[in-house]
């Protein structure tokens, strides 16, 4: 995403084999808050928040507890929104309001009060300049038929791609299908359009005949 002029937060990657005078470097070197998670994770599991060196160690433990490769990034504040990207196309942003730190796991699925906003209020140029983020990011990671991407929208009308999701979630409360919905595309039709896109791809490789028969 960096080579292709996406913005996204400055951050470095360290293993548990650094230790922890190397982490507190890091996290000093990107100035704090910083967010540390694990790399291969998802629904926020083993993510933190910290604002100063007291509780870095401990984060750091816990990030390592479900990766050996952890990531440690410069928290980027302003408003947390969601592109997701069906079939080559944005479709409306999703705004997520917590009173939580950060979207973390209880936000996500346990707090009955963090408010999921569909087609937020933004000026026409600042829509464009989210969902051209999200998708230049599905495009520069090679996705294909969907993703969701989540990026922080800063104050000073920057649109900062935190992660793209390959796999986002389809439950009762995830964002793409409420995304979807509010486009005028029902559950099924969703998960019809996620198949007949994936389809379409396969057609593309070798031995897709022979795999149908």
């Amino acid at each position: 995403m960096e080579r292709a002029g996406i913005k996204t937060p400055t951050h470095a990657i360290l293993s548990h084999e650094d230790g922890k005078e190397e982490w507190g470097r890091w996290a000093h070197s990107l100035g704090y808050p910083v967010i540390v998670k694990p790399r291969a994770q998802g629904s926020s599991i083993g993510v933190s928040l910290h604002r100063d060196a007291s509780t870095l160690e401990a984060g750091m433990r816990e990030a390592f507890r479900y990766d050996g490769t952890i990531l440690i990034e410069k928290f980027i504040p302003g408003r947390e929104v969601t592109v997701s990207i069906l079939d080559g196309r944005p479709l409306p942003i999703m705004e997520l309001r917590s009173s939580r730190d950060f979207f973390d796991f209880s936000a996500k699925y346990e707090d009955p009060d963090t408010l999921y906003l569909v087609d937020p209020p933004f000026s026409a140029l600042d829509r464009s300049r989210i969902q051209e983020s999200a998708l230049e990011s599905h495009r520069t990671l090679e996705c294909s038929g969907f993703s969701r991407v989540d990026i922080i929208f800063t104050p000073n009308h920057e649109a900062v791609v935190l992660e793209v999701n390959t796999i986002p979630g389809l439950t009762e409360r995830s964002l793409l299908p409420q995304a979807a919905q509010a486009a005028g595309i029902d559950f099924p039709t969703l998960c019809l359009r996620i198949v007949e896109t994936a389809l379409r791809r396969r057609r593309g490789f070798p031995g897709f005949a022979a795999a149908m028969l």
